[in-house]
């Protein structure tokens, strides 16, 4: 389902007076506890400060550092021209394929239509793409505080990845503090309590 798509059940469900919790409780009460599986779920935080918190070159350059501690190994870049003067760039941390993954992107050129980038303004979004278990846990504790959304991937973002400030002095990449351009984002971050199963020190 796109995001569009989600917007309209949104919308249809706020219309009843519902919430996604709903939803998922009636799918409970129709196929049973443990009878259905989400295999996907793609949380997005967007920041559509005028200033914003991080741009994807700062993110890329952390990257290229390897200037972060994630649950899932690896990442890569993509550039796409889109016109005469301006490309669309993503970094991806992680494995598509694993349990959590990382896409970090302007969203502003993905989004402009007909629209100047100056009348869209800035907008960098942020989207942690979970699979199998980890979507299913983290759906079901969305189904439980179906108003705390935000909470919940803040929370998410902050417990599974981090990126460090460099130190010649400090081999130990977790004793490293968070890089500041991400210090106020995460501020706000409450911490996750939704049971994944531990695969790393980091998870």
């Amino acid at each position: 389902m796109t995001g569009r798509g989600c917007d309209d059940i949104f919308h249809i469900l706020d219309e009843n007076g519902l919430t996604f919790g709903d939803m998922f409780e009636r799918c409970e009460r129709r196929y049973g506890i443990g009878n259905y599986h989400f295999t996907r779920l793609d949380v997005a935080i967007d920041d559509r400060n005028e200033t914003p918190f991080f741009t994807i070159e700062q993110i890329k350059k952390k990257c290229e550092k390897e200037e972060f501690i994630a649950n899932s190994e690896g990442y890569h870049f993509d550039e796409s021209k889109f016109d005469d003067f301006n490309t669309a760039k993503t970094v991806y941390i992680g494995d598509g394929k694993s349990g959590l993954s990382y896409r970090f992107y302007d969203k502003e050129v993905c989004s402009k239509y007909n629209k100047t980038l100056d009348e869209m303004g800035s907008w960098k979004r942020t989207e942690m793409q979970l699979r199998d278990e980890k979507a299913h846990a983290f759906a079901m504790t969305f189904k439980d505080r179906p108003l705390e959304l935000g909470e919940l991937a803040f929370g998410l973002l902050a417990n599974n990845l981090r990126f460090i400030v460099a130190n010649r002095n400090e081999s130990n990449k977790s004793r490293l503090e968070n890089e500041p351009f991400l210090a106020t984002l995460f501020r706000g971050c409450g911490t996750s309590k939704t049971p994944y199963p531990k695969t790393t020190e980091y998870l």
